[in-house]
């Protein structure tokens, strides 16, 4: 070998490299692809131009994989019509696949499908009538998934968010529809119910109201919305993936929908409901006062409650979402047993959940209500209420307007700013949350929440807190770091991040 010349040698390599490509498309070296200086490369057996788009070599685009666009049209139909809780929620718009190959559980009975008032056994068979979610097997986030990341402390969004809820809808609702709505687009376990506070079925009894078919039928359709705008302002615009949910005591409409909130007072049962009782147990079997020195009432009418059982991502240490409280008790009820509640209940193994476990509440502990002075900031001033954020937010909600209650007294309705409740949780786990509203003491004059934006952090925290949206650092003040949209103010529009 070693007298054979070089040159020879090349010579033969080269002709019995070239000589098996018959392809002109295909290559083994850029000499097959045509003549020095056109510019030509030869990319993983294929001839391309240096200027041509690397994902289309041999004619394959990668950005078409996932592409609904080639399905087939039965392809498409089974889609569009599958039940499966699990596949709804199976996308990228929650925490998606980790990269572990697992065997999802098998389906289970849907006739014990129930979620536990206690924290679930991770191993316990968890009955659904859907197919488990593969991506949260291990409950691992992908860096991709749509939740807040930290970097240097600060929060950091995900421009790849995809929303699993887009549309309104106030017909024919499910709870599914409001997890959805929320942003909760994986992780589901159980299937997600629609109750009232004491966990009976949300119908309609009061005889008064519920003369017409539409309520005696579906009065669950007129408390809970999936919603895009919640009246004509702004700032009541879902804050994420275009939609958001209302749960209310009396219409989840505002004045310009279908069946509008137009008056103080809605009634859907009789009197003498009663609120959760894992939430009253705390409190020696009966409601709290929603502020110290204000009168405790009794009951928990015209309540919706919705329920739904999450995995954690083994790498989340908290979870946060946004809402907004409005209540028509203001001006005239305020600090009286009358005082509606919403309340956010958490079951988690973490520490520092409060023994009522709910976790909503504001800066000196008072529950979510008209009381809540320091969060109660859009409304017509009155002693005891500044009301910083004027009535802007309340415009075409029909909690803005001037209203005779049941006792001849001229009302004018308020509500907070949108607010951030975070909560610990432990990686892994298995959580519940509830999410109720009711009318405390009477059937009369209502309340509605608004309810956004649920995201699983990586940063831990030591207990259940709420604060104004933008307000990161919770100092109240607006640092240019909080600024995230960059307009020069921070408003419901820096919520997102």
């Amino acid at each position: 070998m070693k007298n054979i010349p070089w040159v020879f040698l090349f010579a033969v390599i080269f002709f019995n490299s070239c000589k098996f490509n018959d392809d002109p498309a295909q290559c083994i070296s850029v000499l097959d692809c045509g003549p020095a200086g056109e510019g030509w490369m030869c990319v993983d057996g294929a001839c391309v131009k240096e200027s041509a788009d690397l994902d289309q070599v041999s004619g394959t685009d990668s950005s078409n994989e996932n592409d609904s666009s080639s399905l087939t049209d039965d392809e498409k139909e089974d889609g569009a019509t599958d039940g499966s809780l699990t596949d709804e929620l199976n996308d990228d718009s929650g925490v998606p696949d980790t990269g572990a190959d697992e065997t999802p559980d098998e389906q289970t009975d849907e006739s014990s499908d129930e979620i536990s008032d206690v924290i679930p056994d991770e191993t316990a068979d968890l009955s659904t009538d859907e197919t488990p979610d593969e991506t949260f097997d291990d409950g691992t986030p992908d860096e991709t998934a749509d939740e807040t990341t930290v970097t240097d402390g600060e929060e950091t969004p995900d421009d790849d968010f995809v929303s699993c809820s887009t549309v309104s809808k106030f017909k024919n609702i499910e709870a599914v529809d409001l997890v959805k709505a929320m942003d909760i687009c994986s992780g589901v376990e159980g299937t997600p119910l629609l109750t009232r506070a004491d966990g009976r079925n949300v119908t309609c009894t009061y005889q008064m109201g519920c003369g017409s078919e539409f309520y005696q039928k579906s009065v669950v359709d007129v408390q809970t919305a999936v919603m895009e705008q919640f009246g004509t302002d702004s700032s009541n615009a879902a804050i994420k993936g275009g939609t958001m949910i209302a749960l209310s005591s009396g219409r989840a409409r505002d004045a310009d929908d279908t069946y509008p909130t137009e008056d103080d007072t809605y009634e859907w049962e009789a009197y003498n409901a009663q609120p959760p009782a894992d939430f009253t147990a705390a409190h020696g079997g009966s409601l709290p006062t929603t502020k110290t020195g204000c009168k405790a009432g009794e009951y928990a009418n015209d309540s919706v409650m919705l329920t739904v059982q999450l995995k954690v991502p083994a790498t989340a240490n908290s979870f946060s979402f946004n809402f907004r409280f409005f209540s028509q008790e203001y001006k005239n009820y305020t600090c009286s047993q009358f005082n509606d509640f919403f309340i956010a209940m958490l079951y988690s193994g973490a520490e520092g959940i409060p023994e009522d476990r709910n976790i909503s509440f504001d800066a000196g502990g008072s529950y979510i209500s008209v009381n809540s002075d320091n969060f109660f900031t859009v409304c017509t001033p009155k002693t005891g209420y500044t009301c910083p954020d004027g009535t802007a937010g309340l415009t075409g909600t029909g909690y803005g307007t001037t209203y005779v209650d049941p006792i001849g007294k001229n009302g004018y309705g308020g509500g907070t700013k949108w607010l951030t409740t975070t909560a610990p949780v432990v990686p892994g786990e298995t959580i519940t949350l509830k999410f109720a509203i009711w009318d405390t003491g009477d059937t009369q004059v209502d309340s509605l929440v608004l309810i956004d934006n649920f995201r699983w952090n990586l940063e831990t925290s030591t207990g259940p807190v709420t604060y104004e949206c933008w307000d990161t650092n919770q100092n109240t003040a607006c640092d240019l770091s909080e600024d995230f949209n960059k307009d020069g103010e921070c408003s419901e529009r820096d919520c997102y991040f």
